[in-house]
């Protein structure tokens, strides 16, 4: 069973054209692998679409660490 955390570390993984394994929870996701606002975006929106939550529009303008994503996607739970 893949957990939401797992999902959210696919998610970023894609968008940023690197391996899951490679996302840790408290990196900057800005500063390690160059994620722009429009990737942050596309990230956001994928992560509504595929786990059918919706972020508040802070979180999604401004999160930089997967942890703070997954802190946002377990608060609307």
């Amino acid at each position: 069973m893949t957990t939401a955390a797992q999902q959210l570390r696919e998610i970023i993984a894609e968008q940023l054209c690197v391996s899951p394994a490679e996302i840790s929870d408290h990196d900057s996701l800005s500063q390690k692998h160059k994620m722009d606002s429009l990737d942050r975006v596309e990230i956001g929106l994928t992560v509504e679409h595929v786990l059918k939550v919706e972020l508040d529009d802070d979180v999604m303008f401004s999160f930089d660490t997967t942890f703070q994503l997954i802190e946002a996607v377990e608060a609307t739970v």
